[in-house]
């Protein structure tokens, strides 16, 4: 429904110039919050799906270790599950120089914000290389605010930034 064409035939009836466009740009601007609002709701929908993704995947691994401790106090254990080591995994230059800040950094807490501030790439090329280290399982999503999204390393993902370093790090 065009609200604009409305007014304008009721401008026509008898609606002076300052009653009209003051009513147009109240819709307008509430179309403006509507447009807005649809956009925001297709974001917290595409952030549901991931989070729903991800509950998957931990609900997955949590029911693996599950049966692998079942195996251990049964003794039918193999030597160690079978999980996704990254130890000969390349990973993109991006995702290594995530990797490397922290590092440098001795952080094992980050946000996606921090690592656009400190390295010089594209938002897209930083959130494709930390999809990636999460898919592997080098990193692990946190919590965030609105605006960033926190990440730390994971244990496997704390050796294998060990085995990228020269030796001068303060990796904690």
């Amino acid at each position: 429904m065009d609200i604009v064409k409305i007014l304008n035939t009721i401008r026509a009836k008898g609606l002076d110039e300052a009653h009209f466009e003051l009513l147009q740009q109240t819709y307008e601007l509430l179309n403006q919050n509507i447009r807005q609002t649809q956009t925001t709701n297709a974001a917290l929908r595409e952030n549901n799906a991931l989070l729903k993704e991800n509950i998957e995947r931990l609900e997955d691994e949590i029911r693996e270790l599950r049966q692998y401790i079942f195996e251990i106090e049964s003794g039918s254990a193999s030597p160690e599950p079978e999980r996704g080591t990254p130890e000969l995994q390349e990973f993109s230059d991006i995702a290594e120089s995530v990797l490397k800040m922290c590092l440098q950094r001795g952080k094992t807490e980050f946000s996606n914000e921090e690592m656009m501030q400190a390295l010089p790439h594209s938002r897209e090329q930083i959130d494709m290389a930390l999809a990636e280290l999460s898919e592997s399982g080098i990193i692990e999503n946190g919590t965030g605010g609105p605006e960033a999204h926190r990440y730390c390393l994971t244990l496997v993902g704390k050796n294998y930034a060990l085995t990228l370093d020269d030796g001068d790090n303060d990796l904690k």
